[in-house]
């Protein structure tokens, strides 16, 4: 993320420690909460992670989901992502965004087999890969529109983000 007028860099503080979680967020207005990586209680870490922002009277979290997440996705972790983004954010009431984003560009290689095949939700074969720095410039922009009846509050904005324009607004949908 890059340096903006009032954030503070925080933590680390791991999703499932519900102290040190509320101890991070203590006094800050807006949680980016990136997914955690599948450990088998994600869900309750995410959970946790929301709670933990409500406790600490977090005005808004900003949530990176996964294209595609939905109830029904083969991929196990796109329905953990709208599990996620139900459940834990729109269930909760606390003021939300949701920025789907498809696999890191990083991701590949690490989910290859031995035959350097990479199995997931691919469909046709074509896959949506986004950056670090892709996905920091989007949370960047919403993060900047601190309107209190933002246009993002509540959206899903999903979109393969890469490359990222110069108007990155113009990505938004929803």
């Amino acid at each position: 993320m890059p340096e903006l007028p009032g954030a503070e860099r925080r933590g680390p503080a791991a999703y499932d420690d519900a102290a040190a979680m509320r101890a991070a967020l203590d006094g800050a207005s807006t949680l980016v909460l990136v997914s955690g990586h599948r450990t088998g209680r994600r869900l309750e870490e995410h959970a946790n992670a929301v709670e933990a922002a409500k406790a600490a009277c977090v005005n808004r979290v900003l949530y990176v989901s996964l294209v595609g997440a939905s109830p029904t996705a083969t991929y196990l972790n796109a329905r953990d992502q709208w599990m996620t983004e139900q459940y834990y954010l729109a269930a909760a009431g606390i003021r939300h965004t949701v920025l789907r984003a498809g696999f890191y560009a990083s991701t590949p290689a690490a989910l290859a087999d031995e035959n350097f095949l990479v199995s997931g939700p691919g469909g046709t074969g074509r896959v949506a890969l986004v950056t670090h720095e892709d996905i920091a410039n989007v949370v960047t922009v919403v993060a900047l529109d601190d309107d209190p009846r933002s246009k993002h509050d509540a959206a899903i904005l999903e979109r393969a983000l890469s490359p990222v324009p110069d108007d990155v607004a113009s990505l938004f949908r929803g």
